[in-house]
């Protein structure tokens, strides 16, 4: 018989064993190569306090790809040692069409949705980061205007 347990339980004994295996894994690895946790973190496009958390255990949005992610990430440092150059087109932000930008503010846990002229739209400090980038992207749907994120 399956055992009910509530998700706090869950995120605790997940937290203590694999995903904390899993994250210290990679944190090893990560130290290993020399990578900074805001080098990572601007590789794979998120916040230096998503790494944290992933790399200690605790709860990310999309674990499983974030994972999958750090393992190229990783790869392709090694390619880069080896000699191999990566080619890529960087893109505009008004390259995309969007309208609206969404951000994490720095030294902080809020995001702030601005214009991409600059004009703020609002910010979302609930001091929970996953509530407020939710928040922020509801609120770009709602608006029926497309969106940019970056996760600083």
């Amino acid at each position: 018989m399956l055992e009910q347990v509530t998700r706090e339980e869950f995120v605790s004994k997940m937290s203590e064993g694999p995903w904390a295996s899993k994250g210290a894994g990679f944190r090893t690895l990560r130290l290993a190569e020399g990578i900074s946790v805001r080098g990572i973190a601007n590789s794979l496009g998120v916040s230096d306090s998503t790494i944290r958390r992933f790399e200690s255990g605790k709860p990310v949005m999309a674990a499983r790809l974030l994972a999958n992610a750090y393992t190229l990430a990783l790869n392709l440092h090694d390619a880069g040692k080896l000699g191999f150059k990566p080619q890529h087109t960087s893109y505009s932000v008004a390259e995309t069409g969007a309208t609206l930008f969404i951000e994490e503010l720095e030294a902080s846990i809020a995001v702030q949705v601005t214009r991409i002229g600059g004009e703020e739209v609002a910010v979302f400090d609930t001091q929970n980061y996953d509530v407020n980038r939710k928040a922020a992207i509801a609120l770009c749907t709602a608006m029926g205007e497309r969106f940019y994120y970056y996760d600083i």
